[in-house]
């Protein structure tokens, strides 16, 4: 089972890092309308299991209130969100 949910979460971090490459390759052709919605940018910030837990379902919740399907200028928009301990520097 383990090997399954490895490979899965591989192959997620596969599309993750292809779509944000993709967008790289051609976000001039989203230019200018969308020059200053766009943002690629990370944090490190020192939380316990349970504190992330709890942002994780926050920024969750955040996202699921924003859905503007019937705006005409709206589009498709990715995020991705990747929340893991690292070892300290």
């Amino acid at each position: 089972m383990r090997g399954a949910a490895d490979l899965f979460l591989h192959e997620v971090a596969t599309t993750h890092a292809r779509e944000l490459s993709t967008w790289v390759g051609t976000r001039e052709d989203w230019l200018p309308k969308w020059s200053h919605s766009t943002d690629m940018s990370d944090w490190t910030v020192r939380l316990t299991p349970e504190r992330t837990r709890e942002l994780v379902g926050k920024i969750h919740e955040l996202l699921e209130t924003y859905e503007d399907e019937e705006a005409p200028d709206a589009e498709q928009v990715r995020f991705h969100l990747h929340a893991f301990p690292t070892e300290s520097e």
